[in-house]
């Protein structure tokens, strides 16, 4: 089955809260490219990265307002960002097959919107369809509690989701993917994964800090 699936060209497929942006829509946008082809990353330079980004992000925009359960935390904006920026990384780097990885985060007037690319293998979409239309379809409470069992009874279990529940749990993050054809070849995609957090209210940008 796999190797028909190399001869039947595959169209762009979107599940979730995955929408096209002009990217000259954002009031600020950032990206960064990841080669781990050539400079393989380690899990500590995920997290590495992430900060980074949530940083420098944060000496352009400060926010006041999130949804949810952010507050608790805290009101550390730059540590939520951190935050679901260090699990898209993550995941990204885990799951690659070849390629570069691409990271975005923006902002737009009253959203933040963060965007990871990188490329799997065409047949692992057989088994990553279900797992992700189950995170936009079930009660994000529900199946967080549904994990933690699970987690608990095997604990060797490394594609939970936890991370992504945590996301609309906490944040009341909107979750979406696109899954679309690699340039450099039929055997691979691109799997798009895109967080959405909105904000109560926004607050201008600010300039770099001295």
């Amino acid at each position: 089955m796999f190797a028909l699936l190399a001869l039947v060209p595959f169209m762009n497929e979107t599940i979730g809260a995955f929408v096209d942006l002009d990217p000259n829509s954002f009031l600020i946008l950032m990206s960064l490219k990841l080669f781990p082809g050539v400079f393989p990353i380690e899990w500590k330079q995920c997290g590495a990265t992430a900060n980074f980004l949530a940083n420098y992000f944060g000496s352009f925009y400060s926010a006041h307002a999130w949804r949810g359960t952010a507050k608790k935390a805290g009101g550390n904006e730059i540590a939520v960002m951190s935050y679901i920026l260090n699990e898209l990384v993550e995941n990204a780097v885990k799951f690659n097959e070849g390629g570069s990885i691409s990271v975005q985060v923006g902002l737009l007037q009253n959203e933040l919107i963060f965007v990871v690319e990188n490329h799997i293998s065409r047949s692992t979409t057989i088994s990553l369809r279900p797992k992700l239309t189950e995170l936009v379809t079930q009660d994000a409470e529900e199946l967080f509690l549904r994990r933690i069992e699970e987690n608990a009874e095997n604990p060797d279990v490394s594609s939970s989701g936890l991370g992504f529940i945590t996301m609309m749990n906490d944040y009341q993050a909107r979750l979406g993917w696109r899954l679309s054809p690699a340039p450099e070849g039929e055997d691979r995609l691109v799997l798009s994964t895109m967080v959405r957090v909105a904000l109560e209210h926004h607050t201008a940008p600010e300039g770099p800090r001295p």
